[in-house]
């Protein structure tokens, strides 16, 4: 190999190894061209919040049901049905007090 050939390709050597540095460097300036960006995510559609029930809709529970039955137990629930059973049935209906 000629001397003007090795001369050249020490040349070509010393360019690349500071296009290596010069990159090295900007590279560590700037991080960020490191780390491809972050996906983006579409905005998500409005919902609207969820209206309060009205006045309507809201069910205050019924206050509980007592009997007297015929065989002297006393027996209370959330309504009549079944009161007393098995028990000879309904001698007296209690008013709720309020």
């Amino acid at each position: 190999m000629s001397s003007r050939v090795k001369v050249l390709i020490g040349a070509l050597v010393a360019i690349i190894v500071v296009l290596v540095v010069v990159v090295a460097i900007l590279l560590a300036r700037h991080p960020k061209c490191l780390t491809p960006p972050a996906p983006v995510n579409p905005l998500p559609a409005f919902i609207a919040p969820p209206s309060p029930p009205s006045p309507s809709t809201r069910v205050n529970p019924a206050p509980p049901v007592g009997a007297i039955c015929n065989d002297g137990t006393s027996w209370s629930g959330k309504n009549r049905r079944g009161a007393c059973s098995h028990h000879g049935g309904v001698k007296q209906w209690q008013t709720p007090s309020h």
